[in-house]
C-alpha cells in the first residue's frame, strides 16, 4: 500500500508538534556579526608534543581567548606570583571554543557590536602571535542562531549548537586564506558604513574612519586560487612585530615549517608585517 505524500506531511507535523513539547525549540536563526577562527599548525602540535605539555599549551590557548572576548581583567596569585584573569562577569561577544577553532559572534547588528567584535578579532591576532600561536580568521555577517545548553548527566553532555548560512560563511572565508590574518566579508563592512553614516553626519566615518586610523587596510590578501583585493583587520597596528617573531611563532612549540603550504602562509604573513610597517 502506497503511503500519499500528503498522509506522510500531516504525520510527519503531528509528531514535530508533539517533540516540541517534549524538548527545548532551536532559537530562531537572527542577523548577526560572526567571526571564525583557526589556531594555524595545531593538529602538528598536538602529533609532536607530549601529552603534559600539551595539556599546558591547550590550556594556554584558551585562557587566552578568555581574556581575548574580555572587558576587564580580574588579578589574583599563582604559586605566590601576582597574575591577571579574565572577568567573565562582563564579556565583549559570544565564545565557542572547540579543539582547534573559535567561534564569536554578537548580539546583534548594532555599531556597538560590530566594534566589539573588530576589538576580539584583532586580540586574538595579537595576543596569538605574542604567545607564538599564529592565527586565522574571517569576520562575517548573516543569520546565525545558537542554543546553548548543559544537560544534567552523568558525563558531560553539551548541547551548546550554533548553526546557520553566516557561519558557514565566515568558515569558508577563514579556510580559504593563506596566511595567519583577518579578511572582513565586503557585505559585513558595507553594512556597518552604512549603519554609521545614517546616523552620523562626520564626513570621515564607518569605514573611511577605519581606514585613517589604520584599524582596518586595504590589502591583496592571498587566497587559494588567487589574491584578493580585501579590507583587513591590521594586527600589526602597534608595529610590536618584526620578521623573525612571524617565523618564530610559525616554528613554536614543535610546529614542522618544511611543507611549501606552511612556507607560503609564513611568507604572506611576514609580507602583510612589512606593509603594515610603512603605515
Amino acid at each position: 500500500m502506497k503511503i500519499k505524500i500528503k498522509t506522510m506531511s500531516e504525520t510527519l507535523k503531528r509528531g514535530l508538534e508533539k517533540l516540541g513539547e517534549l524538548i527545548q525549540p532551536l532559537a530562531e536563526l537572527e542577523e548577526r556579526y560572526i567571526g571564525f577562527l583557526d589556531f594555524l599548525g595545531f593538529s602538528e602540535i598536538v602529533k609532536y608534543n607530549p601529552k603534559k605539555f600539551l595539556e599546558q599549551i591547550y590550556s594556554l590557548c584558551y585562557n587566552i581567548s578568555l581574556i581575548n572576548i574580555s572587558s576587564k581583567m580580574k588579578s589574583g596569585f599563582f604559586d605566590g606570583m601576582p597574575i591577571g584573569f579574565a572577568d567573565l562577569s562582563d564579556v565583549l561577544v559570544n565564545m565557542l571554543f572547540f579543539s582547534d577553532s573559535i567561534i564569536v559572534w554578537s548580539e546583534n547588528l548594532s555599531i556597538d557590536s560590530f566594534h566589539k567584535m573588530l576589538i576580539v578579532m584583532s586580540r586574538f591576532l595579537i595576543n596569538g602571535f605574542q604567545s607564538n600561536f599564529p592565527i586565522r580568521g574571517a569576520l562575517t555577517k548573516g543569520l546565525f542562531s545558537y542554543n546553548p545548553r548543559r544537560e544534567d548527566t552523568n558525563l558531560m553532555v553539551s548541547g551548546q549548537l550554533v548553526y546557520g548560512p553566516g557561519l558557514v560563511a565566515a568558515f569558508d572565508l577563514e579556510k580559504d586564506q593563506m596566511w595567519s590574518g583577518c579578511v572582513i566579508d565586503n557585505d559585513c563592512l558595507r553594512y556597518y558604513d552604512e549603519l554609521v553614516k545614517n546616523k552620523n553626519t562626520i564626513t570621515n566615518a564607518g569605514i573611511d574612519a577605519l581606514l585613517e586610523h589604520n584599524w582596518v587596510v586595504r590589502y591583496t590578501a592571498p587566497f587559494r586560487k588567487k589574491n584578493v583585493e580585501s579590507y583587513v583587520i591590521n594586527w600589526n597596528i602597534d608595529k610590536n612585530f618584526d620578521k623573525l617573531k612571524i617565523e618564530e611563532a610559525f616554528h613554536d612549540y614543535n610546529k614542522p615549517t618544511d611543507s611549501e603550504s606552511v612556507k607560503s602562509k609564513i611568507k604572506n604573513t611576514i609580507d602583510f608585517l612589512e606593509f603594515t610597517s610603512k603605515l
